[in-house]
């Protein structure tokens, strides 16, 4: 059950590419909250309004949180790496942190209003999670659905230009001898003939390496690092590395799937999909269009 949990949360999931999007992330969520606020008025907000006026009342609670959420977002600029590869239970974690932070938002804000003397912080911080809770679902369910419109119709045009490399033939060498090549690996007594690759997944400082023998699925793990295997093995233009983990095959490629939070590759049906990293997309559309 644990495994299967922490395997639901690495999923992929809509992130914040830049700036730009999670700034209309906030405004969406903001819009939202000052509308429930001034329309239905949950949990007994309207006996406390500020200075009796339901609008100011949601105006100010929305801004807040929009000044909350916009100064979260340093968090983008202070640490992009972590932002790449966004993943659910990510998601859920600055979730978190940034309806812990509006709570205090409100508290503050409260506070110095003097709304209500009995409206405490515990009292602020059930409100910003039981009222937040809603217009992050509505946002998030929406951006889900604009994100896999996008994705479907670039999946779709990508997999003519998958079938299109595809179609080339592959390169001539000066050397008869060389045209059967076989990737360069670290353990000895292992050849593993070039068009047979399907790709290799970086665990660690061990690499795991799938192919094709006469039509069965053969895996060995090898001690390399995948930025070693990409150096030794740069010469086969249609290898690509498609995520910080992964070396595909592009000749393997059977399908490209599109979803909310990107591209996934189908090479084998006996394999799980391998994800297009959001940092290594426009290289793939490149390669694809070379």
């Amino acid at each position: 059950m644990f495994q299967k949990i922490i395997a639901i949360l690495k999923q992929p999931h809509p992130g914040y590419p830049n700036f730009s999007g999670y700034f209309k992330t906030v405004a969406a969520i903001s819009i939202v909250v000052f509308l429930i606020l001034s329309f239905l008025q949950p949990f007994n907000i309207g006996h406390q309004n500020i200075e009796g006026n339901t609008f100011l009342t949601a105006l100010i609670y929305a801004s807040g949180a929009t000044i909350v959420m916009s100064i979260n977002s340093l968090w983008l600029l202070l640490l992009p790496s972590w932002f790449k590869n966004w993943t659910l239970g990510k998601d859920l974690l600055v979730l978190f942190y940034q309806l812990m932070s509006i709570g205090v938002g409100l508290w503050l804000i409260n506070s110095y209003a003097e709304a209500s003397a009995r409206q405490g912080y515990t009292r602020a911080i059930f409100l910003a999670f039981a009222i937040g809770i809603l217009p992050y679902a509505i946002v998030t369910v929406f951006k889900h659905s604009r994100y896999l419109r996008e994705s479907l119709k670039q999946a779709e045009l990508m997999n003519l230009q998958l079938k299109a490399v595809q179609a080339e033939p592959p390169p001539l060498f000066a050397k008869p001898e060389d045209n059967l090549l076989f990737l360069i690996l670290t353990k000895p007594g292992i050849r593993i003939p070039v068009p047979a690759f399907l790709y290799a997944e970086s665990k660690g400082n061990n690499l795991h390496v799938f192919w094709l023998d006469k039509e069965e699925l053969k895996t060995e793990i090898f001690r390399c690092t995948i930025h070693e295997f990409t150096e030794h093995n740069t010469i086969y233009s249609s290898f690509f590395r498609c995520h910080r983990s992964y070396v595909v095959n592009i000749d393997k490629v059977q399908q490209i799937q599109g979803n909310a939070a990107g591209y996934q590759l189908i090479l084998h049906p006996q394999l799980m999909p391998v994800t297009v990293a959001r940092s290594y997309v426009q290289a793939f559309k490149k390669h694809l269009e070379q």
